[in-house]
């Protein structure tokens, strides 16, 4: 085989060689990019809607007012007995 020929190879090798592992590597670390962006918007997703059922839960609980108005002695009082609200 003549040198030259094969040096011509070997030179196209290596840069066959560079632009496989360049894009290679370019593949993996969008990969890695996308991974922590998914688990991200996962996190923050999850995050939204326990934060939104503990916000109904909260908001449940203020506005039972039957619930306040009967534990609260006072107002019962108020009512009287005749009231029905809190039977």
């Amino acid at each position: 085989m003549d040198e030259a020929l094969l040096k011509q190879i070997v030179r196209q090798l290596k840069f066959l060689n560079f632009w496989i592992t360049f894009f290679g590597c370019t593949i993996i670390i969008g990969f890695i990019i996308g991974g922590i962006a998914l688990y991200s918007v996962i996190t923050a997703a999850n995050n939204s809607v326990k934060k939104l059922e503990n916000f109904q839960q909260q908001t449940s609980k203020n506005l039972d007012i039957k619930s306040q108005l009967c534990s609260n002695d006072s107002l019962t009082t108020l009512l009287g007995s005749q009231s029905s609200i809190c039977k």
